[in-house]
């Protein structure tokens, strides 16, 4: 016997353009990409660089030649929530939330 379906995923409606971007970046659950954001970011998804993680993902900076490969300074465009968005998502697809031990059960 079948237990009852999970719900369908409902994805935001209003959405922001800062939040557009973050799901641009190809999640494929884009609500989940904006809970993870929200927690890892705070109130601000352009978080400051500090002295090991940057912006929305606060991506670690042994990534930073992700942001390199792509032209990008990890400094700079990390901070950009769209880019540090397309990088997040490149660490997920190699590692699931893992990345994010905290925020991935947001």
């Amino acid at each position: 016997m079948r237990g009852p379906e999970p719900p369908a995923v409902v994805e935001p409606v209003n959405l922001t353009d800062v939040e557009a971007a973050i799901c641009a970046a190809g999640w494929p659950d884009c609500a989940k990409a904006l809970r993870v954001a929200r927690c890892e970011s705070g109130p601000d998804y352009y978080a400051p660089a500090g002295a090991y993680h940057v912006g929305t993902f606060q991506i670690a900076y042994v990534h930073a030649w992700r942001f390199a490969a792509r032209g990008w300074d990890i400094y700079v465009d990390g901070i950009d929530p769209g880019r540090n968005s397309v990088i997040a998502f490149d660490i997920f697809t190699e590692q699931s939330w893992g990345p994010w031990p905290y925020c991935q059960y947001r």
